[in-house]
């Protein structure tokens, strides 16, 4: 065994209780996430095959800000001739601040995107910072054709988005990049029951529901033009 090696064993062996497992996580810090991506992932499945339930659409608002959850769910519902089993899921209880449990290491919002559980997501300016210069973000131009476009275009804000790298390293490159919509002073702001401080809509990265993110996008148009 190295000295090195040596004065480390010894170093913990002098620490307390609570610093021993502060320092244990901070050395398995990856591990750690990783089992959590796991457990969620699982439990996830597990509700599913015990509830017979499929995912249709996850929805996201951040810091825990009120969003009319019911009206949605029952909007789209019909919206997306969802079958029996199929459901709509909204998360009103993401961060992007680290978990104080955790040492930092990661939070809700990084748990529920690395478990493919987050299509879209309203959040504050901080937020989609975070969001983007991890490189959890797709260009939100994409999905604003046709009519909607006419009624986001001008609306559409860059952040400071990852262009090269993975997120995590000094050699990250950043570039500033169409991902967000502005929805300040909209009807669908108001429709949704969101905040002005949770004011801009994203769409996440890994998504796979790519129908599903389109059709809700159509009924925010429905929202817009609605009397």
């Amino acid at each position: 065994m190295d000295k090195d090696t040596q004065a480390a064993r010894e170093m913990v062996k002098q620490m307390s209780p609570g610093k021993k497992f502060k320092y244990y996580l901070g050395y398995y810090k990856f591990y750690v996430l990783a089992a959590i991506i796991v457990l969620v992932a699982a439990a996830s499945l597990l509700n599913t095959m015990i509830n017979k339930k499929t995912p249709a659409l996850y929805l996201g608002v951040l810091d825990g800000t009120q969003i009319n959850s019911q009206r949605i769910i029952d909007d789209l519902t019909e919206r997306l001739e969802l079958k029996a089993g199929e459901t709509i899921t909204v998360f009103s209880n993401l961060s992007v601040k680290a978990d104080e449990n955790a040492e930092g290491y990661y939070n809700s919002m990084t748990i529920y995107i690395a478990a493919n559980h987050l299509d879209i997501v309203f959040a504050d300016e901080e937020g989609v910072t975070y969001l983007g210069k991890s490189g959890a973000l797709r260009d939100v131009s994409e999905y604003l054709s046709g009519d909607l476009a006419s009624v986001y275009e001008s609306r559409i804000t860059q952040f400071e988005a990852l262009s090269e790298g993975n997120g995590m390293s000094e050699g990250d490159s950043f570039s500033l990049q169409n991902v967000a919509v502005d929805l300040t002073g909209t009807k669908a702001i108001e429709a949704l029951g969101l905040s002005d401080k949770t004011c801009y809509m994203v769409v996440i990265a890994n998504s796979e529901r790519t129908e599903q993110i389109q059709a809700f996008m159509d009924y925010l148009y429905e929202l817009e033009t609605s009397d």
